[in-house]
């Protein structure tokens, strides 16, 4: 579902999802029964001027010490035109990423790449600082929430997916019938929201440091024993031990 941000060009243009709120090219969610993302058909369209540039010559400023007409500022150059484009750009690109909240679209999210472009072109490598361009802040909760989320699925669940969908799913209440000869209605497949499961993984991790350092857990030399805690929570993680 990912597909590199494109640069804005100097005609103005920048891709944009017919019928829909702006979003950036391949990432737009179109939800269907299921919960699943597809990717919109992309058309073009172009920016609104800047409301500034209509008057940027219809007034002049007269220097004091030379007498001369100043002219005002042109704000409808190619190089602010540029800038007004990949500002434009990047809300897009924001707005794409956050219109995605289940725990698959942001599986698929990671997966599909987009994520790591955005911290490859705007951020510095993951679990690492430095020097950032500038439009990073705007990006920096957004990556760095899915990359742990994503994280959790790989080191602590193994990358299983069905195991990982199965502990994070909400129960979820199968319509009645309205008539009895009417087909069941499958239940709707609900999650947790992933910004709390995110949050809460430090507190899942502190507290589970906790329980191994129990004394129960440790044998007769006084190191930890690996098998002590396997014979209470035998290959559970810990998301499933907390």
């Amino acid at each position: 579902m990912g597909t590199a941000t494109r640069e804005p060009q100097l005609n103005n243009q920048i891709p944009q999802c017919s019928n829909s709120p702006k979003h950036s090219a391949g990432i737009v969610p179109s939800t269907d029964s299921t919960g699943g993302a597809h990717q919109k058909d992309i058309h073009p369209i172009t920016l609104p001027a800047d409301n500034l540039s209509a008057h940027a010559h219809d007034s002049n400023i007269t220097s004091a010490s030379t007498g001369r007409d100043l002219q005002s500022p042109d704000t409808n150059t190619p190089a602010s035109l540029h800038e007004a484009a990949l500002l434009d750009n990047l809300s897009q690109v924001v707005e794409g990423l956050e219109g995605c909240e289940g725990l698959r679209d942001i599986v698929e999210q990671v997966e599909s790449g987009k994520v790591a472009e955005i911290r490859a072109r705007y951020g510095p490598a993951e679990g690492r600082r430095g020097t950032a361009d500038a439009a990073w802040p705007r990006f920096r909760n957004i990556v760095s929430k899915r990359e742990r989320l994503y994280r959790i699925l790989k080191e602590e669940f193994s990358g299983d997916k069905e195991r990982f969908f199965s502990f994070f799913s909400v129960p979820s209440v199968t319509k009645k019938r309205k008539r009895p000869q009417d087909e069941p209605v499958a239940p709707e497949e609900r999650f947790r929201s992933f910004r709390k499961i995110v949050e809460a993984a430090p507190w899942c991790e502190a507290d589970v440091l906790a329980e191994r350092q129990k004394e129960q857990y440790y044998g007769a030399d006084g190191e930890f024993s690996s098998s002590l805690w396997g014979e209470r929570w035998g290959s559970m993680n810990s998301w499933e031990v907390w």
